[in-house]
């Protein structure tokens, strides 16, 4: 890990691809004691590639709830503010494996900002997976949140060139209503005909 400075982009890719498998025949305690740290910060500097997020969320899985909260999130939660692409993608493919980890005020405060740059990103792909990982993240948003931003920009992609958007966007306001205030309810409510032709399918 600490020669990896020196090592050039395929081969940055090459390693955090295999370090996964490689973290499962290594002692558990040399993993977390000492790779992990690594690897966060290599992660939080830049050095590391992409494919470093899914070894960091591997080990972190054999972490306590509490350790995971102190050793891994603070380092996931910095990564959302990264300009690479494919870590942004990875974060959003990955968010089912922490999301439930982050704070409310982790989420409206320094998650989402970030986050809501993929709703009009010119990628169909990562407009997707935005839009998608909202079933975790919407209801640990503030309702100023909710009806300030994120409706506006669900009201973009009901519009959305790609069909497949537009009907999980669909779906998704049907998720997220309980999370509504009253009013904002009411302004968002979708048909019943329209609920009932899509009841079936999922986000």
């Amino acid at each position: 890990m600490e020669i990896l400075s020196l090592k050039d982009s395929v081969e940055k890719d090459t390693f955090f691809r295999k370090l996964p498998i490689l973290a499962e025949q290594l002692p558990r305690q040399i993993v977390l004691k000492k790779l992990l740290p690594l690897l966060a910060s290599s992660l939080e500097f830049g050095s590391a590639a992409a494919p470093a997020l899914t070894a960091l969320l591997k080990m972190g899985s054999w972490l306590s709830t509490e350790e995971f909260s102190a050793k891994v999130l603070p380092t996931i939660v910095k990564l959302f503010a990264s300009n690479d692409r494919a870590i942004r993608t990875g974060l959003l493919q990955h968010i089912d494996q922490f999301g439930e980890s982050l704070s409310s005020q982790m989420v409206d405060e320094q998650v989402y900002p970030h986050i809501a740059t993929g709703f009009s990103d010119t990628s169909a792909f990562l407009r997707e997976l935005t839009l998608k990982s909202m079933l975790v993240l919407a209801p640990k948003l503030s309702q100023r949140t909710i009806s300030g931003s994120l409706l506006k920009h669900l009201s973009k992609l009901q519009v959305d060139e790609e069909p497949a958007i537009r009907t999980n966007t669909t779906i998704l306001l049907g998720n997220i209503a309980s999370y509504l205030n009253d009013g904002v309810s009411i302004y968002v409510k979708l048909p019943a005909a329209s609920l009932t032709a899509i009841s079936q399918q999922s986000c």
